[in-house]
């Protein structure tokens, strides 16, 4: 991932991918792929983005955050544009039950925050690491309940990925259009009991599922830079 001395990403198709694989490989080109218009908007809007300083290298001490990073990958099915969620099985400890993006924590051996998101998207769904043309990077968002501090990756790919999910982790595959996030009414409210008492917390319906959370504050954000008209979930 090139950078420059402004913090913003030069070269879409290269990064870094600490120990897993050869640095700064380059992607095979998709020059002559033509985005959708939503998807052109959201790779340019990306690019204009300033990184956060973590993002470049390994992350140091972030005490008392552990860091950790997700991927949300975007790609044409029927020419509309869509990104892939996963339902996280009953049986984790953490956050069982819930939407997620694909994404964990930071490991060592990892060497970057982007190798973390490639990571654990392979293993959870089964799409190779070299197979996804990195965009950029969203704000990190905090995760209280298991004190994570989370770097969103934006990645797109030029048709629907054949997923493999790992049934320890994933418990079902959910596929949504972007078309969602930018719809003034999909997006609702409701009171929910956390931790910290009564809240009134921001969801996405999709299906029979509720995306909410971090997973909704991240999208949220993806949902802005698709159009600043978008809702903006509430923070809890």
């Amino acid at each position: 991932m090139r950078v420059d001395e402004c913090g913003r990403i030069q070269n879409y198709s290269l990064y870094d991918r600490g120990s897993h694989g050869d640095r700064g490989r380059a992607l095979p080109s998709e020059a002559n792929v033509e985005l959708p218009p939503p998807l052109g908007i959201l790779k340019s809007r990306l690019q204009a983005r300033t990184l956060d300083p973590i993002v470049i290298g390994s992350p140091d001490d972030l005490a008392p955050w552990r860091p950790g990073a997700v991927l949300i990958l975007v790609y044409p099915l029927e020419n509309t544009p869509y990104l892939v969620l996963t339902l996280r099985p009953s049986h984790l400890r953490r956050h069982a039950g819930q939407i997620s993006l694909p994404g964990g924590g930071y490991e060592p051996g990892d060497g970057s925050l982007l190798a973390t998101a490639l990571r654990e998207t392979e293993e959870e769904l089964g799409v190779p690491r070299d197979a996804v043309e990195i965009w950029g990077t969203l704000d990190h968002s905090i995760v209280t309940v298991s004190a994570y501090r989370i770097t969103p990756f934006v990645g797109f790919m030029p048709h629907r990925p054949t997923f493999v999910p790992n049934p320890d982790e994933v418990a079902e595959i959910l596929e949504v259009p972007l078309t969602l996030l930018t719809d003034v009414t999909a997006m609702r409210e409701e009171i929910r009991q956390l931790s910290t008492g009564a809240r009134t917390v921001s969801f996405y319906p999709w299906g029979e599922h509720k995306i909410w959370g971090a997973t909704a504050r991240i999208l949220g954000q993806l949902a802005f830079l698709l159009d600043e008209n978008a809702r903006r979930p509430i923070e809890i």
